[in-house]
């Protein structure tokens, strides 16, 4: 069997800009923590949506700030390389939301 070098992968939609408790947060949360800080533009807060096309709506309580990432956890939107990057991972994470 090939080796898997990461622990968990998650990519799809991450709730920016959705109303808030999409997924009941997990996404957010998820993403607010476990995001790359090399690749990720850290914020204070999660956008969300109030049907205004504007970054004016912020939830203070979902900061993006990268605070439990660790190399082999991958939590990202969606991304052309899934299939490999899934099988590059031991487990795939499914929140509720949106899928196919």
């Amino acid at each position: 069997a090939a080796e898997r070098p990461g622990l968990a992968f998650f990519a799809g939609d991450l709730g920016f800009h959705r109303l808030s408790g999409y997924s009941h947060d997990l996404r957010q949360r998820a993403h607010g923590l476990f995001c790359d800080p090399s690749t990720t533009k850290k914020s204070n807060c999660t956008p969300v949506a109030y049907n205004k096309e504007c970054d004016c709506e912020c939830r203070p309580d979902i900061p993006i700030d990268c605070s439990l990432w660790r190399e082999g956890v991958t939590i990202t939107a969606h991304t052309r390389r899934y299939h490999r990057q899934l099988r590059e991972h031991q487990f795939c994470l499914a929140f509720p939301g949106d899928g196919w």
